[in-house]
């Protein structure tokens, strides 16, 4: 009888042991201990932090990366949204970044909006300017770059003009308005000691306010100047960035307030690219006679679904962020995800 028991204790304890062992291969997440020391942070770059499941992927157009590409003059700009959630999200975001810009050095960083959350900030010294930004991207070296600012929907819960005074008093950031034209140059970039000392193409880069579209404040104004701007425009390449996707195949979809005219003047001005955020993932999207539309907002907030379209040339439900390179004679577009450099796409 006592050998039985034995018998029975033993196969109890080996089915435990079996059952503690993630047969599936899949990352258990952030705070999983396998594969790593006990007590070490996980690389943010290998790890999936708010999924068991590996992320979905859609790569309809993606080339492998070569950096041969950095060999022609251009602007190297990163795309990144959505970040100020102060959390570990937004540390891997960032160290994503500074990793990438660490191998291939950036001109600057072109923000897409919701820069704090949840709620904005109530003055230009809100302790959340620290916490979800300084804290976050001064010990990585990435406010030696400049920067380029528009606003989201989180922002405007706050005081957005706290937002403006605070970006104004950066030297780093340029952000004169909350809507606003300029023209990517050396001068601009000078303020600080950057690697590419080139001079690439003209690139005008216009900045929208999508928020008050999306909630029936009329925009008349806004429009006449966009259409004023696109009108005269004569660079070779125009980027224009807002904080609401035109186009998108994640959670929120389209954004209905900007279907009309905003959409209608980047189609009848043959704007080349139109960025954005708001969604948390990375898209990019082609649609014909339309701007190529990248969505960009998977830097610190939770990350959305997406659901794979043909429209796709990438798409990624993971932090991240997606570089351009811009040079006289194509855009690279480069996905970067916490599983490296995705890819690349020549426009």
């Amino acid at each position: 009888m006592r050998k039985w028991l034995r018998f029975i204790v033993l196969l109890l304890a080996i089915s435990s042991c079996n059952s503690d062992d993630d047969s599936s291969g899949i990352s258990t997440g952030i705070n999983s201990d396998k594969g790593t020391d006990k007590g070490s942070k996980p690389d943010p770059v290998s790890v999936t932090p708010q999924t068991t499941q590996s992320p979905l992927v859609c790569a309809n157009r993606l080339d492998t990366f070569n950096s041969a590409i950095f060999n022609a003059p251009g602007w190297h700009l990163f795309v990144l949204g959505d970040t100020g959630k102060a959390n570990d999200g937004q540390l891997i975001a960032a160290q994503i970044m500074e990793s990438y810009h660490t191998q291939y050095p950036l001109d600057a960083i072109i923000h897409t909006g919701d820069v704090f959350y949840d709620n904005g900030i109530a003055s230009a010294d809100d302790i959340l300017t620290q916490t979800a930004f300084s804290d976050i991207y001064v010990p990585l070296g990435l406010t030696d770059i400049r920067w380029f600012f528009s606003a989201g929907n989180h922002d405007y819960n706050g005081n957005i003009h706290a937002l403006l005074d605070w970006g104004q008093a950066q030297p780093f950031i340029h952000f004169p308005e909350l809507y606003y034209k300029t023209q990517i140059n050396r001068n601009l970039l000078s303020f600080a000691n950057t690697t590419n000392q080139s001079q690439g193409p003209s690139v005008n880069l216009i900045a929208i306010d999508t928020t008050p579209f999306t909630t029936g404040i009329g925009q008349a104004e806004q429009l006449a100047w966009l259409q004023q701007q696109l009108a005269v425009d004569n660079a070779q390449y125009t980027i224009v960035f807002g904080h609401h996707p035109i186009v998108s195949y994640g959670e929120d979809g389209n954004e209905a307030g900007l279907q009309g005219n905003v959409r209608a003047l980047l189609k009848q001005y043959s704007v080349d690219f139109y960025l954005a955020g708001h969604e948390h993932s990375l898209q990019v999207i082609d649609v014909p006679e339309e701007p190529v539309n990248i969505v960009s907002g998977a830097g610190g907030a939770e990350i959305t679904p997406l659901t794979c379209n043909k429209k796709h040339l990438f798409g990624i439900s993971q932090f991240g962020g997606i570089a351009l390179y811009v040079t006289h004679n194509h855009v690279f577009i480069i996905p970067v995800s916490e599983r490296g450099i995705e890819g690349i796409i020549k426009i």
